[in-house]
């Protein structure tokens, strides 16, 4: 329970538990409720809340994937927006394929018969809010989704997502990760000076296989030793 002891620290006294389907949150839920103060509010849902007094914690599990997604695909994607299924599906894959690159609307519909601009970003919204991805934003108006769901070695969406699992809200600006918690802020990249010109207050920490000697109390760590953390700050 530190990520939990971390998010009281910080002040925060609203979680939501994030996830696609209630299976995956509702034993965490309940020791939650039972092992945390009677102030501390819980809710659960499939959605991150845009409410800067909540704290939206992804609960990532590998249960029962093939059947969650399929259901949410065929309920939100080809019934709600009468898309074939192997479109519906291929355009799942896709996201989830190249969740390391910015959103581009017309790319998709260059690629899918999803029918116009507005149709395209009504589909992209749905995803958003099914709990298959979540959206992070990025510099110079860019959108990433990042998959619930995901079986690959890209190290950016890694990061973001151990840090979404801690119950930060995320960014990306070019090379740099930034996180918040409360009032805590963390920077996350593989270059010092792109760290302190892009974020200069904050904790930040350097992803390196090898230990630099700084000065400008930046945390060394290997990507593993990251990955395993739940103490950042």
């Amino acid at each position: 329970m530190e990520r939990i002891k971390t998010i009281l620290r910080s002040g925060i006294r609203n979680i939501n538990l994030v996830a696609p389907d209630a299976r995956l949150t509702s034993r965490f839920r309940e020791e939650l409720i039972k092992s945390t103060p009677r102030s501390l509010s819980v809710e659960a849902g499939q959605q991150i809340k845009a409410d800067a007094s909540w704290c939206n914690l992804v609960c990532f599990s590998s249960r029962d994937e093939h059947l969650i997604s399929t259901h949410i695909i065929f309920d939100s994607l080809v019934c709600a927006h009468s898309l074939k299924g192997t479109v519906a599906l291929d355009l799942y894959e896709k996201l989830r394929t190249d969740c390391a690159s910015p959103l581009s609307c017309k790319a998709l519909m260059r690629s899918f018969p999803l029918g116009g601009f507005y149709k395209t970003r009504s589909i992209i919204n749905t995803l958003s809010t099914s709990g298959l991805f979540f959206p992070v934003a990025g510099s110079r108006g860019r959108l990433y989704l990042i998959p619930y769901y995901y079986d690959r070695k890209d190290e950016r969406i890694l990061i973001i997502r151990h840090l979404l699992s801690l119950g930060c809200s995320v960014g990306v600006d070019d090379e740099v990760i930034k996180a918040s918690l409360g009032e805590r802020s963390l920077t996350v990249g593989w270059d010092i000076s792109e760290i302190n010109r892009t974020f200069p207050q904050g904790a930040k920490i350097l992803i390196t296989s090898h230990p630099v000697v700084n000065f400008s109390g930046i945390r060394c760590l290997s990507l593993p030793a990251f990955l395993e953390s739940k103490q950042l700050w």
